[in-house]
């Protein structure tokens, strides 16, 4: 099957860089994963898995066919099976959750300012703080 249409066969393999991480790069989270409508796999990131598991139950059927569904069946069903790594004793508020913040660069902490004794005065003045007395005409 696969080796009739070796197109056919690359692409299905080839996998997109969005949905693998790749080993020393950093992660993009853009929101623009599909791009100008290409939807193609990296040529090279390759899942080859099917393509050995399909060369395995040709190579089964050639000895005889009658015996390869059933054993490429129980080769699968051997086959472990992918489970989401999840810590079990996280939950329950057994295991603290905290993220580590940046050193602030450059920090100092304030100094004090020396006022003018008058500044008080000026503010009073200036914001209309002061209650003024009204003055009677008499």
């Amino acid at each position: 099957m696969y080796m009739r249409d070796p197109s056919k066969m690359i692409k299905s393999m080839q996998q997109r860089r969005e949905a693998v991480n790749v080993f020393g790069t950093v992660s993009k989270q853009a929101d623009n994963t599909i791009e100008e409508g290409i939807i193609e796999g990296d040529p090279e990131l390759l899942d080859d898995s099917e393509f050995y598991q399909q060369l395995l139950k040709e190579f089964f059927e050639t000895i005889d066919p009658s015996s390869s569904e059933s054993a490429f069946y129980a080769l699968k069903r051997l086959q472990t099976k992918k489970r989401k790594v999840v810590d079990r004793r996280a939950s329950k508020s057994r295991k603290i959750r905290y993220h580590v913040h940046e050193k602030i660069a450059n920090f100092m902490a304030p100094e004090p300012t020396n006022l003018s004794p008058m500044a008080p005065k000026l503010f009073e003045n200036l914001f209309g703080l002061k209650t003024h007395k009204p003055t009677s005409a008499a």
